[in-house]
């Protein structure tokens, strides 16, 4: 079910000052990310795959993906932005026909890379990804609604010893391409941190919000904002948090019979059902379901 104008508002809004943006991999996830007051949600594309089976370094069919989106935005009251990859479709009709999948699927939000996910690969060619930019912005306006694009660049995720400053000059380039397209931002990020000093010379060259992932021993979430990132985003880092949890957590269990990990982090069943029932009911209601 579509997103709401204000909803779409709303989600625009949020980029004229800096915030971070969550990423989900569930219903669940999204729904605990609402109830810790977050105003937007995110998907992360390797979190989705994680939650069904998937590798990181493989992408789910794009059926998949929208099903999942659907689920997500059909349990959230906030706007919900998607981690579209490379768009799932070859070709830029294909980009729009997706596009347009997953705002009738609820989102108000898309970010498009210009690469596939595969390390070393060079990307696409600039001009190419644009017409990709330009199909996604063709099918916010056939629907009529003021769609969030974020243009990504991926050169930083490339590991071929190309020195930063380079990178740098080819992300600010293919950024001024992306936006003169059709996109409302720009998400840069890379395989491991990216300096300060360098982020800081993108913020101030690119004449749009700057999105990025926080990275193990990268800036710190003050020293983001700092920088003048208006949007931050863990990416797959609390999917992959909650793995690590609850690997601990099974391994005592089945190790030394310790419950410990469980009992110290598990809120009573009532909790859970507190902030799960109004959301459950009012999805009913949309679905025309039916919720005891």
């Amino acid at each position: 079910m579509r997103a709401s104008i204000q909803t779409f508002e709303a989600f625009r809004k949020l980029h004229e000052r800096f915030f971070v943006l969550p990423d989900a991999w569930d219903i669940m996830s999204a729904v605990l990310i609402e109830h810790c007051g977050y105003p937007a949600v995110s998907t992360t594309s390797v979190g989705l795959g994680f939650a069904l089976g998937c590798p990181g370094d493989t992408a789910i069919s794009k059926d998949e993906m929208i099903k999942a989106v659907a689920q997500i935005c059909s349990f959230v009251t906030i706007g919900v932005a998607v981690d579209l990859e490379s768009g799932y479709a070859d070709t830029p009709g294909g980009v729009e026909q997706v596009v347009g999948e997953v705002i009738e699927a609820g989102a108000v939000g898309v970010a498009l890379e210009d690469s596939d996910g595969i390390p070393g690969k060079a990307l696409r060619p600039a001009e190419e990804h644009a017409e990709r930019i330009r199909a996604a912005r063709r099918a916010a306006e056939r629907a009529g609604v003021p769609l969030y694009i974020n243009g990504r660049t991926d050169p930083f995720w490339i590991n071929d010893g190309v020195a930063d400053e380079i990178k740098m000059r080819e992300a600010i380039r293919r950024s001024e391409i992306y936006l003169a397209a059709g996109a409302d931002g720009m998400f840069i990020s890379g395989y491991k941190a990216i300096p300060g000093p360098v982020i800081a010379q993108m913020v101030a060259a690119i004449k749009a919000p700057f999105s990025t992932l926080t990275s193990t021993n990268g800036p710190s979430v003050a020293e983001f904002e700092r920088l003048g990132v208006r949007r931050l985003h863990p990416g797959s880092l609390p999917t992959r948090a909650l793995w690590g949890m609850l690997e601990s957590a099974f391994v005592a269990l089945r190790e030394r019979g310790d419950l410990s990990q469980f009992n110290q982090n598990a809120p009573a069943t009532r909790d859970i059902n507190q902030v799960l029932r109004p959301l459950w009911q009012a999805r009913a209601k949309k679905t025309g379901g039916h919720a005891q």
